[in-house]
């Protein structure tokens, strides 16, 4: 019932920073988390991002990624409109999450983190996002995930408030693909 953001980033060729243009048909950006006792996942199929990054310079990153909070499956109709309710996501007021990020850093190799914030029902919290890169030519593939505590951003209180039905943790999960823009 509860749902986490996704967020993500991807990088050019080490040459001057450059932007990408998500490639939503093959881009996903999914969650999970445990519902009583029991590993759950869920998705979010509307969501878009503005990415500059070189590798040679990550600490020059910039990242805004927006996701369409009605756009979340939890595989049922009647979860997917729980999720929209004040008590989690409150869609109705709040139909985007935002992750925004300035700067990156390399972990060795293709690994990077970003460290941004995230901003969900007027929220704003810090954000980390660890991810490997692969370039293939004018093509970026990113696969990453960053782990969330829901009540930092107030999603569900109640009966929710405790792990008795829901987990505290929300692994997002993103396989993003991208092409370069020409400039």
């Amino acid at each position: 019932m509860k749902a986490f953001i996704a967020v993500f980033m991807l990088a050019t060729a080490p040459a001057a920073a450059s932007d990408w243009q998500l490639d939503r048909e093959a881009s996903h950006l999914g969650f999970a988390y445990q519902q009583t006792g029991a590993p759950t996942e869920g998705q979010f199929s509307a969501f878009d991002a503005d990415i500059s990054f070189d590798p040679a310079d990550p600490a020059a990153a910039k990242i805004r990624v927006v996701v369409d909070l009605a756009s979340i499956d939890l595989g049922a109709k009647d979860r997917n409109k729980i999720a929209a309710d004040p008590i989690w996501f409150d869609s109705g007021a709040h139909s985007e999450a935002v992750f925004t990020a300035t700067g990156a850093t390399s972990l060795g190799g293709n690994r990077y983190r970003a460290d941004g914030a995230l901003a969900i029902k007027g929220i704003e919290k810090p954000a980390t996002l660890d991810f490997t890169l692969d370039i293939d030519g004018d093509t970026a593939h990113a696969v990453g995930s960053a782990t969330l505590a829901r009540l930092d951003w107030d999603l569900g209180g109640g009966q929710y408030a405790s792990e008795r039905f829901i987990g505290f943790s929300v692994q997002v999960n993103f396989d993003i693909k991208a092409e370069r823009i020409a400039p």
